[in-house]
């Protein structure tokens, strides 16, 4: 990590401000083999550290916060490089101990305040975290949610190439929907899990089987947990909150997703 923030800030030195893609691209000319998931990770923590700041340029994608916005240095180079020393030589945390970042839904009517409490607090917002855990999946993608829509279809097709080789990405969802054949027509590595059974009663539908769960998981390392939906209404008018989390919950919220992935038809 140290080696990989020092040349962050080597190249936001020389080109100003640039993309996570763009300071990917830039440090693969340098002959630094470097994934955009590791670029992501180091300038969110570099983020928090006061050491790059974000802007929102012509090319700034509402559905693709981290990805394209310009990150640049936050302070001049010298302070920047006195911070980085500073932070790498932090005593290194065990490689089982929980990393969690708290997000936050930041809707139309709340905007002001959650932009204030991301910068005061290091909150994510709902849409930072969802383009994380797509990106940092390296080969499994698994979802639960009840509903999803184009918000979160839109996120994976921005992604097209790293989503592409991802083995497979699985939904578990309610009903299939517009969503659902979509997600199947534009991704040959999606597979959808539906649960969802209702009774009939007294011209009453009551569900007796269905999934309420809301859970993101890149492979076994990181997931995204909370309340919403992934759906332009919950992202935009409804206050939701959650939690992106690496370490040892991580595999456990994997066996709760691959014992439901698991259950026959019809249960």
């Amino acid at each position: 990590m140290q080696r990989l923030l020092e040349n962050l800030v080597e190249v936001l030195a020389d080109l100003g401000s640039a993309t996570p893609r763009e300071i990917a691209d830039a440090l693969s000319s340098k002959g630094a083999e470097v994934f955009l998931s590791q670029v992501v990770t180091a300038l969110l923590k570099a983020e928090r550290q006061g050491i790059v700041e974000r802007t929102r340029g012509e090319d700034y994608d509402e559905l693709s916060p981290i990805t394209t916005a310009k990150w640049r240095l936050a302070k001049p180079r010298q302070e920047v490089e006195k911070a980085v020393q500073i932070l790498t030589k932090a005593i290194p945390a065990p490689s089982d101990e929980e990393e969690i970042r708290v997000v936050a839904s930041q809707p139309i009517f709340a905007f002001p305040v959650i932009e204030a409490l991301k910068g005061e607090a290091g909150i994510l917002e709902v849409r930072e975290a969802i383009e994380k855990v797509v990106i940092d999946a390296q080969s499994l993608l698994r979802v639960m949610c009840p509903y999803y829509d184009n918000l979160f279809l839109d996120v994976l097709h921005r992604n097209m190439e790293r989503v592409q080789k991802l083995k497979e990405i699985r939904i578990i969802s309610e009903r299939d929907t517009a969503a659902t054949v979509r997600a199947t027509r534009l991704f040959s590595n999606v597979r959808v899990r539906p649960i969802f059974e209702a009774a009939s009663t007294g011209g009453f539908e009551s569900k007796i089987r269905g999934v309420h769960g809301k859970v993101m998981i890149a492979d076994d390392v990181e997931a995204l947990v909370g309340s919403f939906n992934l759906t332009f209404s919950h992202i935009l008018y409804n206050i939701d909150v959650g939690l992106l989390v690496r370490g040892r919950t991580v595999a456990k919220l994997v066996k709760i997703f691959d014992a439901i992935w698991a259950l026959p038809e019809g249960h």
